[in-house]
């Protein structure tokens, strides 16, 4: 369906709301068309340190009404920035009629984006999350050069840099080999400075119990950046692996610019990471391979790509 609009000469802004503050009001979302013939859209605000998607309506798409309710709120979550809100489908890979509906935000306070799943009832413009929150960052991967690396020794404090990519927006696979007793840490130094004044490093430590091998998968965001003032989380999550028959470990992570998204045991474990290095920024940014643990492992396989940006006309 084609539309064609004519900017208004006298209508700036579009949306006024005298019982919002207009200083913790904006980013407004996509306009979506309602079954009952009405436009919707989100804008993000904050009231009293309680995080707001004010939904808003319009027959015309001019003349804007704010709901009774918003689509969603939580207390002691601040400001909330850059809302979407978007139908995905329950079974395969298309829309159907059982959908869920997904609510994004990034919160003013953490820099980070959060998403959680929900049932939107649009009779009655009513959105309720699940008892689940997941969260992610979603991109569109496009490779470029790449550059393999395979099996390459790492002993106890060793590091070793992956040349020849754009490590600021990059594609990484890793294949480790056996692995016996308890290891690591292990992983990547990624967005790092040549000198390691900034790094975020994504990482594995294997433990040893009397059953089976117990695996996690890390991200240390406190040298990620030189600025003091910044929220600088750790994330560690259990893998759901058994390395008596993988006999290996995978790491996958994707990298553009402030974002590190890694994928541990070919995406049973996911971690994001949200950075903002002062250094290790554009070509300044270096890529390293490390093992920081008492045992040597071995790299058996790694592929890295360098991201070519996309042509969007």
């Amino acid at each position: 369906m084609t539309h064609f609009w004519v900017k208004p000469d006298k209508l700036n802004p579009v949306v006024v709301d005298k019982d919002v503050n207009n200083t913790e009001f904006r980013d407004p979302t996509a306009a979506w068309w309602g079954k009952d013939g009405h436009w919707r859209m989100l804008v993000g605000s904050v009231r009293k340190r309680r995080g707001i998607a004010y939904l808003y309506g319009s027959k015309d798409f001019m003349t804007w009404v704010r709901a009774k309710h918003p689509i969603h709120s939580k207390g002691g979550t601040g400001m909330w920035e850059c809302p979407n809100f978007y139908p995905v489908s329950v079974i395969g890979n298309v829309v159907v009629n059982i959908v869920k509906y997904v609510l994004k935000n990034n919160l003013d306070d953490t820099k980070f984006d959060y998403y959680n799943v929900g049932t939107y009832m649009e009779d009655k413009d009513r959105y309720v999350p699940d008892n689940t929150s997941v969260d992610g960052w979603g991109g569109l991967s496009l490779r470029g050069k790449e550059v393999n690396i395979d099996n390459q020794r790492l002993e106890k404090r060793d590091y070793s840099e992956v040349k020849g990519i754009t490590a600021a927006q990059a594609d990484v696979e890793r294949w480790g080999s056996k692995l016996q007793g308890g290891v690591g840490p292990f992983g990547l130094l990624t967005l790092a400075t040549q000198n390691l004044e900034e790094f975020t490093p994504v990482f594995f430590r294997v433990f040893k119990s009397p059953n089976k091998h117990i695996v996690l998968l890390c991200s240390d965001a406190r040298s990620s950046s030189l600025k003091s003032d910044l929220y600088k989380p750790q994330f560690a999550v259990f893998v759901d692996v058994d390395l008596t028959v993988d006999k290996k470990i995978s790491l996958r992570s994707l990298i553009d610019h402030s974002v590190v998204e890694s994928f541990g045991a070919g995406g049973k474990t996911n971690i994001l990471s949200r950075v903002y290095p002062e250094l290790a920024v554009m070509n300044q940014a270096h890529l390293f391979v490390f093992n920081n643990g008492t045992e040597p492992i071995v790299v058996q396989n790694l592929k890295a790509w360098s991201m070519i940006s996309t042509d969007i006309k």
